[in-house]
């Protein structure tokens, strides 16, 4: 009876640490995943902030921060808030100067 309950815990033991080694093998490649994918760099396009919003200033600014995709919105845009992380958006004023730029 003992042997039982002894072949028992170890047996429980067993899974319960193959359970916790397979949740950190997919929190590693999930972390992996994410930083492998292309990634927008709002920090190269911020010497922007302030200047007007002229034509052709979307594609400009879309090379420069190695974003996939862009959009532009003024105050009268209603936004998603889906999360893009290759997406840069370009926020700008009343007056077409450019008052935001993040990635997202």
């Amino acid at each position: 009876m003992i042997q039982q309950k002894t072949s028992f815990a170890l047996r429980s033991a067993s899974l319960v640490i193959a359970a916790v080694i397979m949740v950190a093998c997919q929190k590693a490649t999930h972390h992996e995943t994410l930083t492998a994918l292309p990634q927008c760099d709002v920090e190269r396009v911020q010497h922007h902030l302030g200047q007007p919003f002229k034509d052709g200033m979307a594609s400009t600014l879309q090379n420069e921060a190695n974003a996939e995709e862009v959009r532009v919105t003024n105050p009268n845009t209603p936004e998603t808030r889906d999360y893009r992380h290759e997406r840069l958006t370009i926020r700008t004023d009343a007056q077409g100067l450019i008052v935001s730029l993040s990635c997202g």
